[in-house]
């Protein structure tokens, strides 16, 4: 019990703190002009958002380090958003958070883009005492289902050394998400807007 309040009291002190600091990733810039996100002729359209609300959330100050195959494409932190133009084909989306020196698993989202489309995930990070989890959804970012303007519009800022994702966690994370398919419908069944 005490523990447990413990947890709380810091997951609302760090929630507070990220949602009201203008804190950003240092691999990314804000931005206050929010882009038009329309659908392309050539490329598909990847929205990567973070719209933490649990007081739960224990990670919410957390930055969630994004990679699309093996190339580092963003971080997002709470209440934020990038963008991605990405060609068209299969790919895996990964990403991990580092909350308090502790690395949560390695999350895995595998999706076949196609041109002209939008795709929309989002990303939570949920810690049970023991273990961070980073979860990736499809299900609540739709059009209209919620205002990205609400929301922190970053970019990449490639100045910083690019972030690392060894050649061994990210197979050992395609693994466990192939050899699953069962519990990976949602996002193996996705097919964008």
């Amino acid at each position: 019990m005490k523990r447990s309040l413990v947890y709380l009291l810091i997951s609302l002190s760090l929630a507070a703190l990220a949602a009201c600091s203008p804190y950003v990733p240092v691999h990314m810039m804000l931005n206050e002009n929010h882009p038009s996100i329309a659908p392309s002729d050539t490329m598909a359209t990847l929205v990567v958002a973070r719209e933490e609300t649990s007081a739960w959330a224990y990670g919410s100050a957390a930055d969630v380090n994004t990679f699309l195959d093996e190339e580092f494409i963003g971080q997002t932190t709470i209440y934020s958003y990038f963008v991605k133009q990405v060609d068209p084909g299969v790919h895996y989306i990964l990403s991990h958070a580092v909350v308090i020196a502790q690395a949560a698993p390695i999350s895995v989202a595998k999706f076949d883009f196609k041109a002209g489309k939008i795709y929309y995930i989002t990303f939570s990070v949920r810690s049970p005492p023991a273990s961070f989890t980073t979860l990736v959804t499809t299900e609540p970012f739709a059009p209209g289902d919620i205002s990205l303007t609400g929301l922190k519009y970053l970019e990449f800022n490639s100045s910083p050394s690019a972030m690392v994702l060894t050649a061994e966690d990210r197979n050992a994370a395609i693994k466990g998400f192939d050899n699953d398919p069962g519990n990976n419908q949602d996002i193996l069944n996705y097919k964008g807007y």
